[in-house]
């Protein structure tokens, strides 16, 4: 059964090239994100204090959305079971389309959409803060104004990235364990 943000986005065209660009990054996530893990020191493998787990990079509350049900019912057995057409939907929808990174200029689509899957509206406020305004975590037309004329590479991107990862272990040096698998997952994009 599909979600509410399969069927909002149902009727969203996309060119061949998009479809190749993004089925290729998805791709790129899946190997990246790998398979099913329950990782205790990992928040997104919880929901309502229960370790529930994630598959392909896919928490209990991302795939709830998709099936357009509460988190509370997903079990280890759903997470478990997620196929790769699910994740692949849901990666497309919930993380590119929605939003909005199919909108940002081409050379950052990748990154940001790596990003955004990783750490949710922080990816667009990493953005939003290289082209120096607000940062609301929200694509909308000022953003996309403002992102088109900034001229932002990949590199400096990317730094940023990094940077938001150094801040992460700053904060909170138990998740230091994760920061070279972060940095190197920076450093592909």
């Amino acid at each position: 059964k599909p979600g509410k943000i399969q069927e909002l986005f149902s009727n969203v065209e996309t060119t061949d090239n998009t479809a190749v660009f993004i089925d290729k990054e998805i791709d790129k996530v899946l190997v990246s994100e790998g398979g099913f893990q329950e990782m205790t020191n990992d928040k997104g493998n919880y929901v309502g204090g229960k370790l529930i787990g994630t598959n392909k990079g896919i928490t209990a509350k991302a795939l709830a959305s998709y099936r357009n049900v509460d988190s509370s019912t997903i079990t280890k057995e759903d997470i478990k079971n997620i196929t790769e057409e699910e994740a692949r939907s849901i990666y497309k929808d919930n993380y590119y389309i929605k939003p909005k990174i199919n909108q940002l200029p081409n050379n950052l689509q990748a990154t940001v959409f790596d990003m955004y899957i990783n750490s949710g509206s922080n990816a667009i406020k990493i953005l939003q803060k290289l082209a120096g305004i607000k940062a609301d975590g929200v694509i909308g037309p000022n953003t996309l104004k403002t992102i088109e004329t900034s001229n932002i590479t990949t590199e400096e991107y990317r730094e940023a990235r990094i940077q938001y990862y150094k801040d992460i272990v700053t904060k909170n040096p138990k998740n230091k364990k994760f920061l070279k698998g972060w940095i190197n997952r920076a450093n592909k994009y």
